[in-house]
């Protein structure tokens, strides 16, 4: 990447969510196959993933730039903190995002139209409005720019990749002028990369949690409940 610009992938996850099986080794490698300058590792609850891929960077000597950050899920959805100094505890909405700001970190809302309620007070109270996710679909992509547009928000593209092989669904570029946190909040991003999630992978991470939370069994009754269900319509 030239001097004057930025390369990296935002919000996606590593082993350290309980469903994703990606380790940090194959996450570097990934990165240094492609370029790129910073990583926003944005685990389900918790900073170890980025916590982990930030040592093991130093450890090989990558020149790459990679802030604490977290994926909560809050009482209003989930909310990205990114840029923090330690893990975030409260569920509450208001109070995480006073909690970043006070961490002097700043909150990412990702996929606005999956999984949220009172949206527009969410919208109006993050930093940074996701308008494209490579698990979403091109009609909630469309919504999630309308809601960016509405209240005047930063964007970015998130590839909320849970597998190595989908971290190319979303990589970003922007100009490198000040801090990467100050040029995320200012500057125009863009898509050098924007690729949907094969449905097979998305089911592929669902089963991997399932798995990892002991919910396997559950997870196999209602897909055999809803599957004999339309046999019988039929």
């Amino acid at each position: 990447m030239s001097d004057s610009r930025r390369k990296g992938i935002m919000h996606f996850h590593s082993r350290a969510s309980f469903d994703c099986l990606s380790s940090p080794l194959d996450i570097l490698r990934f990165a240094q196959r492609h370029g790129l300058d910073f990583l926003i590792v944005t685990d389900h609850e918790t900073i170890d993933g980025a916590i982990r891929l930030r040592e093991l960077a130093h450890h090989r000597g990558l020149d790459l730039e990679i802030p604490l950050a977290a994926e909560y899920y809050t009482n209003y959805g989930d909310v990205i903190a990114a840029f923090i100094a330690d893990e975030i505890h409260t569920r509450d909405f208001d109070q995480l995002i006073a909690e970043v700001g006070r961490q002097g970190g700043i909150t990412l809302l990702p996929h606005p139209c999956r999984g949220h309620t009172n949206i527009d007070y969410v919208a109006a109270h993050v930093d940074l409005i996701e308008i494209y996710n490579s698990r979403q679909s091109v009609v909630d992509d469309r919504r999630s720019e309308e809601l960016a547009k509405k209240y005047a928000k930063p964007v970015f593209y998130g590839s909320d990749a849970h597998l190595v092989a989908d971290l190319a669904s979303a990589i970003v570029t922007l100009d490198k002028k000040y801090d990467l946190k100050t040029d995320l909040l200012n500057n125009i991003i863009t898509a050098e990369t924007c690729q949907k999630t094969a449905r097979l992978h998305v089911r592929f991470s669902q089963l991997v949690g399932a798995f990892r939370t002991g919910q396997l069994t559950q997870l196999f009754m209602r897909k055999l409940l809803r599957m004999i269900g339309r046999n019988y319509k039929s």
